[in-house]
Order: structure tokens, then sequence, then C-alpha cells
């Protein structure tokens, strides 16, 4: 399985497979977010309809876009079931943003192509 490392300092999502590199994408954090260092596992993989598409929605219409939210969770029995999401983002983030929201932002193309790779259970790492 893969595995993935966000490395805050330098912007940077890298994938691994068993210890070796396998892609890397840039990230964002929104600010004012609080992102915990340390060790998480991907706990949800979730789709939503695109919100770029909102403005056309409509009763009979069914968005073939959609945005890819995964969930990670704290593997730190102290952490209290923290969590944080890698969302897809297609502009820069506005306002602060709670911990309760924290999240960490990647091109919606790139988001939804980790998404594929990464698996449940994958470990994601997140350091300075």
């Amino acid at each position: 399985p893969f595995s993935a490392v966000v490395e805050l300092d330098k912007s940077q999502l890298t994938l691994m497979l068993d210890g070796r590199y396998a892609g890397r994408f840039p990230v964002s954090i929104e600010q004012g977010a609080n992102v915990t260092e340390g060790k998480w596992l991907l706990e949800q993989k979730l789709l939503q309809p695109s919100t770029q598409d909102s403005a056309v929605v409509s009763a009979a219409y069914t968005p073939t876009a959609v945005d890819h939210v995964l969930v990670l969770r704290n593997e730190s029995p102290t952490a209290g079931g923290a969590t944080i999401s890698i969302i897809g983002s297609p502009r820069a983030p506005s306002g602060p943003t709670s911990a309760s929201q924290a999240a960490i932002r990647l091109s919606p193309r790139d988001v939804e192509e980790v998404a594929d790779i990464l698996s449940i259970g994958s470990p994601v790492t997140i350091r300075r």
C-alpha cells in the first residue's frame, strides 16, 4: 500500500510505495488552520457534488464533477479522534479556518489522483 508525507515547510505531499518515492504534489494550508504534525491514517474517502458547478445545479441536473475529500484521523490515542481533511480547491482559500475544519488543499485534479492512489488505512505523516 501507498503512504504519504505532507511537508508543511515545503508545501508538498509526497507519495511513497514501500519507502520509495512515488510522486509529489503541491499543497497549501488554509490560513489560520491548526494542522498538527504527527502520524495520521486515511479514515474516509468522500465524494461530494462539485461546488464549481453549483450555479447550474437544478432538480433535473446531476453534476458529473465531484470534489474528493480525504479524511485523516490522528493515530495518537491522546488526540481525541482529531481529524484533518485533504481537499481539492481551484483557488486560494479565503479567511481563517477553525481547528475542526483544518484542511490541506490540493488542486482538484491532484486530490482526485491522490484519492485513487491512497487506500483506507494508508498512513500519512505530517511534519514541518
